[in-house]
């Protein structure tokens, strides 16, 4: 039996975490020492990449803000009519779908300018915060 053993550790057939009576060791690390995680779990781990899953692509909705009364008694109430009122020959429908058309894009490039000098202020308004935020650090280091 012993002639086997010494064989076995010639061959180094014997795992290194197993004792001679074929018990497994007791990993005792060193008091306030860590050890690496290859040690405390074994390496069976570095075989399958951590799989990350992609970023949630959120779709974009739109935030239900009041529409800002002003211009929108220029379009009067002939703009968005209903179909019961549009019954006339094809021509006279066709001219208020364009009218409806036209006062739909005026709306927009409103909007849209609306937008542009929003997002200009915010603009100004993150500058002078970023100013402000370094003007104090520099007042704070000094």
């Amino acid at each position: 039996l012993e002639k086997d053993l010494s064989e076995r550790k010639q061959n180094k057939l014997i795992d290194k975490n197993t004792n001679l009576a074929a018990e497994p060791k007791v990993n005792r690390g060193k008091a306030g020492v860590k050890g690496s995680a290859v040690e405390m779990y074994g390496s069976s781990f570095d075989f399958y990449p951590a799989r990350v899953p992609p970023p949630i692509a959120r779709a974009v909705v739109p935030s239900k803000w009041q529409r800002v009364s002003g211009n929108t008694s220029k379009r009067g109430k002939s703009s968005f009519s209903s179909k019961s009122g549009q019954q006339g020959s094809s021509s006279k429908s066709g001219k208020l779908k364009g009218d409806d058309l036209q006062a739909i894009k005026k709306e927009l490039t409103q909007i849209k300018q609306k937008m542009d000098s929003l997002l200009e202020s915010l603009e100004k308004i993150e500058k002078v915060s970023v100013v402000a935020s370094l003007t104090a650090k520099a007042i704070s280091f000094s």
